[in-house]
C-alpha cells in the first residue's frame, strides 16, 4: 500500500489508527463522501481557528466495506493530548463507499498539520463529510518536528488527479476486478532539510486487499495498482504506474499457464523515423516478434518483467526496447532498455488485459547478435516466483 512519508511518529500512528482497520464489518455512519479540496476547507477551518499550522500531509481513503476502528488516544506518554473537536471517542465508525472509486472522493480523510517551532502536531479527520476528531498531540515524544514547506496551496484537485490516474490504468483495474476494492489518495510535504524536490505529487493506489497495519493479523492476498500524478499541473508523472501484489504470500500461479507465447520470427523495423514508442520497432532495426496465442486468469502487461538473456545467463545489454501490439499493429504499451520492469502507456497501458492476436516485439538493435539468446518473462503479482524462458535464437 501507499506509505506515507512522515517524519514524527505519534501522528503517523495516529493516521495509521484511522488507516488500520477497514475490513470488519459495522454500520457506519451514513455515506458522504468528499473532494480533498472539501474536506481541506473543513480541517483548514479547525485549524486555523487554534493556532499558525502547516499542512504536512492529507489522505484520503474508501472501502468497500463499513468498519467501526478503535482508538486508545485520551494520553500519550511525554506529550499533551488536547481535542478541538468535544471529547476523543475510543473508536470511529466509517461507512462502506457505495460509488465510482474513480470519482476522486472518499470516505475518510486525514490532515497532518505541524508546528515544527512548537513541536506540535494537528490530525483531523473528517469522515462523511464532517470532522469527527481533531487532536493536538505536543511535546516531547514528537522528538524533532522536519522543516517543511508544507503542502502548497492551489494544488490539484482530487477529483482532477484521480481522472489522471483512472486514464492511465485506473479505469482498466477496476474493469478486471468490479468488487472489493479499496482506495488510497494522498499529497505530502518532504522535507526540505534533505532537498527535496519542490513539486508534489498526489500517490493512487487501488488494492484488493483489506487495508490493515495491526500486528500479526493474516491478510488475503491480492493485486494492487499505484501511479504518482503532479499535484501542480494534475499530469500522470512519466512511468509511474506499479502493479503489485499485497497481502499474505499466495500459491504462485505459473506465468506460462496464463500465457501462451508463439515462435519468434526475425522482422526488421519499417519506414523511417520509427521508434519503438510509435511502432514497436525501430525504423531498420533487427527485432524479434513473437504471437501471443493465448491468455487466461487476467493476465495484463503489468503482470511480468522481461530480459534478453545469453546462454551464460547473462543479461543483453543491446535490447533497444520492448513493446506489446495490438492486432492491428498499434503500440499498447512499450518499454526502452534492456531491462522491461515499467511499462509505458501506448493506446492501453499496464492494467491492460492481454488477448491472443496480440505481438510482443523485442528490439534487439542494429543487428541479430551471434549466439544463442532466449528472452527471458519473470512473472509478478499473482504469477510472482515464476518465470518463462522463449527461445529467440
Amino acid at each position: 500500500m501507499i506509505v506515507l512519508v512522515i517524519g514524527v511518529a505519534v501522528v503517523l500512528v495516529l493516521s495509521l489508527a484511522f488507516l488500520g482497520a477497514f475490513g470488519g464489518g459495522s454500520s457506519g455512519t451514513p455515506s458522504q463522501a468528499v473532494p480533498f479540496s472539501t474536506a481541506q476547507g473543513l480541517a483548514d477551518g479547525i485549524a486555523s481557528a487554534h493556532g499558525s499550522w502547516t499542512l504536512y500531509a492529507a489522505v484520503g481513503m474508501d472501502a468497500p466495506v463499513a468498519t467501526t476502528t478503535p482508538l486508545n488516544l485520551s494520553s500519550v506518554s511525554n506529550c499533551t493530548v488536547t481535542s478541538f473537536a468535544g471529547p476523543i471517542p475510543s473508536e470511529l465508525s466509517i461507512p462502506a463507499f457505495h460509488g465510482n472509486l474513480t470519482s476522486g472522493t472518499a470516505e475518510e480523510w486525514v490532515f497532518d498539520f505541524i508546528q515544527p517551532g512548537a513541536q506540535s502536531e494537528l490530525a483531523v479527520a473528517v469522515i462523511g463529510g464532517t470532522i469527527l476528531m481533531a487532536v493536538e498531540i505536543s511535546g516531547p515524544c514528537l522528538g524533532s518536528i522536519p522543516s517543511v514547506s508544507g503542502v502548497p496551496s492551489g494544488i490539484v484537485d482530487s477529483p482532477t488527479a484521480m481522472a489522471a490516474a483512472a486514464s492511465v490504468g485506473g479505469t482498466a483495474f477496476l474493469a478486471a476486478h468490479p468488487q472489493g476494492v479499496y482506495l488510497e489518495m494522498d499529497v505530502f510535504a518532504a522535507p526540505s532539510e534533505v532537498g527535496a524536490p519542490t513539486y508534489v505529487n498526489w500517490n493512487v493506489e487501488f488494492q484488493t486487499c483489506p487495508t490493515t497495519f495491526t500486528a500479526n493479523e493474516t491478510i488475503p492476498p491480492g493485486v494492487t495498482f499505484s501511479v504518482a500524478v503532479n499535484a501542480t499541473t494534475g499530469d500522470v508523472v512519466p512511468n509511474s504506474e506499479f502493479n503489485s501484489t499485497c497481502g499474505s504470500t499466495a500459491p504462485t500461479e505459473p506465468i506460462w499457464n496464463a500465457l501462451t507465447i508463439g515462435g519468434a520470427s526475425e522482422v526488421q523495423g519499417p519506414g523511417t523515423g520509427g521508434t519503438v514508442e510509435s511502432q514497436g520497432c525501430t525504423s531498420g532495426d533487427a527485432c524479434y516478434s513473437l504471437p501471443i496465442e493465448a491468455t487466461a486468469d487476467n493476465v495484463t502487461a503489468g503482470d511480468f518483467t522481461l530480459s534478453v538473456m545469453n546462454q551464460s545467463f547473462e543479461i543483453y545489454g543491446g535490447v533497444i526496447g520492448y513493446a506489446i501490439l495490438s492486432s492491428t499493429g498499434q503500440v499498447i504499451v512499450w518499454s526502452t532498455g534492456s531491462v522491461e520492469n515499467a511499462w509505458s502507456s501506448g493506446i492501453g497501458s499496464s492494467t491492460t488485459l492481454l488477448s491472443a492476436g496480440m505481438v510482443l516485439m523485442v528490439d534487439i538493435g542494429s543487428q541479430i547478435p551471434t549466439g544463442s539468446y532466449s528472452l527471458e518473462m519473470t512473472g509478478l503479482g499473482p504469477f510472482a516466483n515464476s518465470e518463462q524462458s522463449i527461445g529467440l535464437s
